[in-house]
């Protein structure tokens, strides 16, 4: 399947996605810029010479969760750039109350993954903030995030993987019900695996074609760009903090790994249904 991922390939849905997300009403690129200048930073890459990120892919940096993130912070980025703004405030209202039986039953997974989230908060932010790796780095997960990875498995609730692209944004892929029916069967996942098995066969397919055709990672980054088909308008960025400096324009074409994967088999619909929840997401 490697031969199949191409950087052509890989423009073209990258492209075809975010001109679908300017028609939705969530604006998800302006979401998820949102997101990124709120909760992650990006850092010097720290890897050994010999490591296959900066070897092979010419790496020189790394996206990763900002230190000291408060939870209330990270539920925001995580609504506006997974819940339809309509279920924003109802969700936290729940999650604050515990209380989930005023929720639509769509978003009511998006819920049970904050509200457990919430319980771990401070030893889950910490060790992710303290994680400088991608997805395509010889040491790409470690004891610890192998086993939450290990835990749940891709046919189960796509929250479940949302919530680590938030926490590891240059590791973990999010997905859809459609996407990651179209990754599956794209890159011969099986259905009845977990997310660590998930997440292996994603690198090793992604990696492979990377190699074989010399693509590097700032080049991958950059094929992210969402400004022709949507300008930014930080109007439009839901659950806006008032204090936090969005800016006038998209930062520089230095996508995050996780939106990149996603963005090659995620196509919005202009209605915001569930598509990007959990296709029921």
């Amino acid at each position: 399947m490697d031969d199949e991922i191409t950087q052509q390939w890989m423009t073209e849905r990258i492209g075809e996605s975010n001109k679908q997300a300017a028609k939705n009403r969530n604006k998800y690129p302006i979401q998820e810029h949102a997101t990124r200048t709120e909760l992650w930073e990006y850092v010097d890459c720290t890897c050994d010479e010999s490591c296959t990120c900066k070897k092979d892919l010419g790496c020189t940096g790394h996206w990763k969760l900002k230190k000291n993130v408060q939870f209330d912070d990270f539920m925001f980025g995580f609504l506006r750039m997974f819940v339809d703004r309509c279920d924003h405030l109802n969700v936290i209202t729940a999650v604050d109350a515990g209380d989930p039986s005023n929720l639509r039953p769509r978003v009511r997974d998006a819920y049970t993954v904050l509200r457990n989230l919430k319980g771990e908060w401070k030893t889950l932010s910490e060790k992710s903030a303290n994680y400088n790796k991608t997805l395509f780095c010889d040491g790409w997960f470690d004891s610890y995030f192998k086993e939450k990875f290990e835990s749940f498995k891709i046919k189960e609730s796509v929250y479940f993987a949302k919530q680590f692209c938030i926490l590891l944004p240059d590791i973990c892929a999010p997905y859809d019900t459609k996407s990651r029916d179209k990754m599956t069967s794209h890159l011969k996942i099986p259905r009845n695996a977990n997310y660590f098995e998930f997440l292996s066969e994603v690198r090793v397919n992604f990696l492979s074609a990377f190699k074989k055709q010399g693509i590097r990672l700032p080049v991958i980054r950059a094929l992210d760009s969402p400004g022709k088909d949507l300008p930014f308008d930080p109007r439009l960025i839901s659950l806006r903090q008032p204090a936090q400096d969005y800016g006038k324009n998209y930062l520089p074409a230095k996508g995050q790994i996780s939106l990149v994967l996603d963005k090659c088999f995620y196509l919005p619909t202009e209605k915001p249904t569930d598509e990007k929840q959990s296709n029921s997401k």
